[in-house]
């Protein structure tokens, strides 16, 4: 599982390219939010939610560097697939911790980078997350 069953009141799925994780994290909170910086992604994510109904579903274009989003507003923060996409895996996560509100939950999935982005968020973030780190496979350090 990606996070805890919930309830939620906000989650946010950062590159949420189709919008899977939102249709399969759309039990957990009164609202789910996608983020992504491809249009025609959106447009793709925006009908498949709209086809099954998940109306407490939404995607909005956005940067992840600079989320559309206050400080401390997130329950629950959702990264899949996505860290070895972007140019600076660490700042990426370094903004889903300023927008996570403190004690909610960070989920990152993806292949394991060497250089860990983990390990670089800022001492001030840290203390409000409580992410378990599967390490598996040659490349985890």
């Amino acid at each position: 599982e990606l996070i805890h069953a919930g309830p939620y009141n906000l989650v946010l799925d950062l590159g949420t390219g189709t919008g899977r994780m939102l249709e399969l994290l759309a039990h957990t909170s009164s609202r789910l939010v996608g983020v992504d910086s491809n249009r025609g992604m959106l447009h793709y994510a925006r009908l498949r939610l709209e086809a099954r109904g998940l109306t407490h579903c939404s995607v909005r274009h956005g940067d992840l560097y600079d989320l559309p989003f206050a400080e401390g507003t997130a329950d629950a923060v959702v990264v899949h697939q996505v860290l070895h996409y972007v140019e600076n895996p660490r700042a990426v996560l370094a903004e889903a911790a300023r927008v996570l509100r403190p004690g909610g939950h960070l989920s990152f999935c993806g292949p394991i980078m060497r250089s860990s982005a983990w390990a670089s968020l800022s001492r001030k973030s840290r203390p409000y997350l409580r992410v378990p780190v599967l390490r598996s496979g040659p490349t985890a350090s």
